[in-house]
């Protein structure tokens, strides 16, 4: 079967937000794994957002394995306003030799391509790992199932490749994320009579400003924050009692980020002092772990003597800090150019579909003729 059939197939097998779960997607793809007696593990959501999959090619079973690579993907897409295209987003349009459609870009391209070299992957002695996550553009939580039953079961492949869109460059790097909401509850009254109530608005004035003037001390050393969403108040002549702010740290190392968890700590002390009627806490959302970049990767170095492109940085958060915080040698790698990923133009040409399937065996059959 034709990577841009497969491709075709998984566009029009919707897994965007609007899906309430992937079980057609996933069945899809198990149905390859079976057709080519491929070993398979389905790994539910704890959010009941659908199902995670892991499988193991060159491998009788899913424990106790050393060495190998693991092909990471996620299956679920952003959502789309057909409006906005001039195609049917979840229709798979192919044109001038591109095929159009949500997720062709971010990351179902892949997936296409991986599922389609299952058959020349069976022909290598190498143990190749595909582990295929569920919720990447929203919780998050998919990866960490999936890393969690890779430390459980014993299998410690020695690569890991994220197949992210690059447009074949090789994104040796991206900053962690951690997610916060700061939640002030202070004390309501009338505006009339300031000196009876507590602002938890001011109070959330002086936390944002404070993030701000983080935001200017750590941006120029590669560390950003951010305010995302701010909350409360119930009309312009009430003291507002309760107030929340959604905030972010992006961080190059975690050195950088727990000093800032260290400022902003010695600001609540000081506010609770400043506003003792006031309450403040902290609740820990979404992280992701930085993926940091290895001066000695020999993952790296194979794909460079392949492919005759750039070492750059990811911009974004990824899953591949997860794989490496278990001691694999990460690459992000994939086909396609990364800026279309999410938009209403998103598109990948089957050429380079085909010479993404090209690297890909390249790489294994180096890592398989040296190991």
């Amino acid at each position: 079967m034709k990577v841009e059939d497969i491709l075709s197939d998984l566009i029009q097998i919707r897994t965007d937000p609007a899906v309430q779960n992937n079980t057609d997607f996933v069945n899809y793809v198990i149905e390859i794994l079976k057709q080519n007696d491929i070993v398979y593990k389905k790994v539910p959501n704890p959010d009941g957002a659908g199902n995670n999959l892991l499988a193991g090619i060159n491998v009788r079973e899913l424990k106790n394995i050393k060495g190998g690579i693991l092909l990471s993907g996620h299956m679920d897409t952003v959502g789309a306003t057909p409006a906005d295209w001039q195609s049917d987003p979840f229709g798979a349009t192919i044109k001038d030799g591109k095929i159009y459609g949500r997720g062709t870009i971010d990351m179902k391209q892949f997936i296409a391509v991986v599922l389609g070299l299952i058959p020349q992957f069976k022909n290598l002695k190498l143990p190749i790992f595909l582990a295929f996550s569920c919720d990447e553009e929203t919780n998050v939580l998919g990866v960490r199932q999936l890393a969690a039953l890779l430390e459980k079961n014993n299998i410690r492949p020695q690569y890991a490749l994220i197949g992210e869109a690059t447009d074949f460059n090789l994104y040796v790097a991206n900053r962690g994320y951690a997610g916060y909401q700061t939640i002030i509850r202070g004390v309501a009254g009338h505006a009339g009579a300031p000196e009876l109530g507590t602002n938890a608005a001011y109070i959330a004035a002086k936390i944002i400003s404070k993030i701000e003037d983080l935001n200017a001390l750590y941006a120029p050393k590669g560390t950003t924050l951010n305010v995302g969403i701010i909350q409360g108040g119930i009309g312009r002549n009430a003291i507002p009692a309760e107030a929340t702010i959604d905030w972010e740290v992006r961080y190059k190392n975690d050195e950088a980020h727990q000093q800032i968890i260290k400022e902003m700590e010695s600001l609540y002390k000081e506010l609770k002092q400043n506003y003792p009627k006031a309450e403040i806490w902290v609740e820990p959302k979404e992280t992701l772990p930085a993926f940091e970049e290895k001066s000695d990767s020999r993952l790296v170095t194979l794909a460079e003597s392949i492919l005759n492109t750039q070492r750059t940085s990811f911009p974004y958060a990824s899953e591949a800090g997860f794989y490496q915080a278990l001691g694999m040698d990460t690459l992000m790698c994939g086909a396609g150019n990364p800026k279309l990923a999410h938009s209403s133009d998103e598109h990948v040409a089957i050429a380079d579909l085909n010479r993404y399937a090209e690297f890909l065996m390249n790489l294994l059959e180096r890592i398989n003729g040296t190991n």
